[in-house]
């Protein structure tokens, strides 16, 4: 007996859901048959208006755009003495396109795009706060501490947490790679506002695994920003390559970061996305 209540006890809730889960899958059949019986009844009395209406009128076919489907009919030719009259044909339900949106070099980007832009032309909003609505930032809940003297002092906490960690139980190095990677094309995209920049090249590190939130200290000395302007002076373009890493909390160092920037001429057709905005995120 107490191997036959065994399930019982494990999972007291189990009898009282599973009528709750029938009636939720009864619930489903009926609204799916529902809906399949008005979708038909649509489609076949717009079938027979159009059937209706191209009597009289040469065979072509016809486009119907609703909000989620577009509708393709092809109206059929009208009766003549030495043919019989068909069933009329049934439209063809095609799926709604995606909308994009242009962007660059013609690359399309869906919603995403518009909510970024949306935040680059809200002047209301800080650049800290930008960084932190980033939605990939947002989800690994990174932390903007400090951006200085025109994004030339960047530093910024990625926590330890249940998503951060990978299988050893420290810090996943894809998270540190994400947060390390825009940084200095950011930085030089203020900087050198009549340019476009781009992420080159990144290589990372990893000194020490990192057992406790992290802190990345991203920093554009005078001096590398004085050999930059004489570069693009010189040459009209430059490659930049900036150092700079991630510490514990104990400020013992945890991992090095590489980052390679292209410095490029505003229009520049060889790169492969849209130049970072001066103004904004």
């Amino acid at each position: 007996m107490m191997l036959l209540r065994l399930p019982r006890l494990l999972c007291p809730g189990a009898p009282r859901l599973a009528p709750l889960r029938a009636q939720h899958v009864a619930r489903h059949a009926r609204d799916s048959v529902r809906h399949a019986t008005a979708l038909s009844l649509s489609t076949r009395s717009d079938c027979a208006l159009r059937s209706a209406a191209c009597a009289s009128t040469p065979t072509t076919p016809t486009v119907r755009s609703t909000h989620r489907l577009h509708t393709l009919a092809t109206t059929r030719t009208p009766p003549t003495a030495t043919t019989t009259a068909t069933t009329p044909t049934y439209p063809v339900l095609l799926a709604h396109p995606r909308r994009h949106i242009t962007t660059g070099s013609g690359l399309r980007t869906t919603w995403m795009m518009r909510l970024l832009q949306f935040l680059n032309r809200a002047h209301w909003v800080s650049d800290r706060s930008r960084l932190e609505w980033f939605p990939p930032f947002f989800v690994m809940r990174v932390k903007v501490l400090k951006i200085e003297d025109g994004w030339r002092k960047v530093h910024m906490k990625l926590p330890l947490n249940t998503l951060s960690r990978n299988p050893g139980g420290v810090m996943f190095g894809g998270y540190q790679v994400a947060v390390a990677d825009p940084v200095p094309a950011m930085a030089c995209a203020r900087v050198f506002k009549e340019y476009s920049c781009w992420t080159r090249a990144m290589t990372i590190d990893f000194v020490r695994g990192g057992t406790t939130d992290l802190e990345m200290r991203f920093e554009f000395p005078e001096h590398f920003e004085e050999e930059i302007r004489q570069e693009l002076k010189e040459k009209g373009r430059a490659t930049p390559t900036f150092h700079y890493n991630f510490y514990l909390k104990t400020g013992e160092l945890c991992s090095r970061v590489t980052n390679t920037v292209a410095i490029r001429p505003k229009g520049y057709i060889k790169a492969v996305t849209p130049p970072a905005s001066s103004d904004g995120f």
